[in-house]
């Protein structure tokens, strides 16, 4: 089940800016296209379409970091694009937690019709617009995929240590 609540995804974004406020060039056409790839990097460590592999998937631990920086980008996205259209961290976190709501035992079973489909239907949205409702399903997205392969304990895990490295590999100039 995916149980989030707004101070929980309040802090998520706050860690967010945080990390993004040291990001001089993000702008939201770079961040939607390494949304998009995340989500592909993490696909390929799932691996569910290699049908020649008899053990399929990386390990577990690089899967939910994949999942992570997807995450990561997700919530860039919900701060970027909030910043730019005026909504507030407590109107993000309400469209977000009412989605969470609507949706709390959503899964989504990775074959290769849905990845297909999946991407078709982010990119159509990207082209009809950006707009607030779309960012915060696909930053929703990664919770979902959690809910199906992992926990929402293991996701924000990952992506708290994942914000560590992150800032550790800023503060070495990366």
């Amino acid at each position: 089940m995916i149980k989030i609540t707004k101070e929980q995804l309040k802090e998520l974004l706050q860690t967010q800016r945080n990390f993004d406020d040291r990001i001089e060039t993000k702008n939201i056409s770079d961040s939607m296209a390494a949304f998009f790839i995340e989500f592909v990097e993490w696909v390929n460590t799932v691996e569910f379409f290699k049908n020649w592999k008899q053990n399929k998937g990386k390990a577990r631990e690089l899967q939910l970091e994949e999942l992570a920086d997807m995450l990561a980008f997700g919530l860039s996205l919900m701060n970027q694009v909030g910043d730019k259209t005026g909504y507030t961290e407590r109107q993000l976190s309400t469209l977000f937690v009412g989605l969470a709501e609507e949706q709390a035992n959503a899964t989504f079973e990775l074959t290769s019709a849905n990845f297909v489909m999946m991407l078709s239907k982010m990119t159509n949205e990207v082209i009809k617009g950006i707009d607030i409702s779309v960012i915060v399903s696909f930053a929703y997205a990664p919770f979902m995929f959690a809910n199906t392969y992992y926990t929402v304990d293991e996701l924000v895990e990952a992506y708290k240590k994942k914000m560590e490295v992150n800032h550790g590999r800023q503060d070495k100039g990366y």
